[in-house]
This record gives structure tokens, C-alpha cells and sequence, in this order.
């Protein structure tokens, strides 16, 4: 999760705890209540959501998400 995607994620009210090689998202006021990630981000002018999905037997969904801003185009360049 970047920095830019917790601050939304926190500005809508959850809060993100990060591990070593996890990270959590949950309300600090009502733990039976998670976000829809997914509905958070998509608030974001240039975002681009994937989902993969596995059939039968498993059925795993997950969602692979990109959103870039200016600044991010702006770092992109001097790479080249």
C-alpha cells in the first residue's frame, strides 16, 4: 500500500497497521466493520483496478491496483 493510498484510507476513517510482511486495515470504533478498500480508492482520478479471479475449486478474487499522479510521472522520467 503507498503512502498516498493509506492517507486515503485513513482520511475515510480506518486505520492501517503494517507489519513486516503484512498489512491491516480495520476500524479503530467498530471492529466488526472492515473497508471496502476497493470503494476508497477508486476515488482517485487515475486509478486503474485489476481483478484476478481463480474458478472453481478455490474461487480467490483479488485486486491488483495502479494509480499514478504527477509527481509519480515526474520520478518516472528521470529514470530514463
Amino acid at each position: 500500500m503507498s503512502e498516498r493510498t493509506q492517507r486515503l484510507v485513513e482520511e475515510a476513517g480506518f486505520e492501517v497497521t503494517r507489519g513486516d510482511d503484512y498489512i491491516t486495515v480495520s476500524n479503530p470504533h467498530d471492529e466488526d466493520d472492515w473497508p471496502d478498500i476497493l470503494a476508497i480508492v477508486s476515488k482517485l482520478p487515475d486509478v486503474v483496478i485489476f481483478e484476478q479471479v481463480v474458478g472453481p475449486p478455490s474461487l480467490e478474487v483479488s485486486h491488483t491496483v495502479f494509480a499514478y499522479n504527477d509527481e509519480d510521472y515526474g520520478k518516472f522520467g528521470d529514470l530514463l
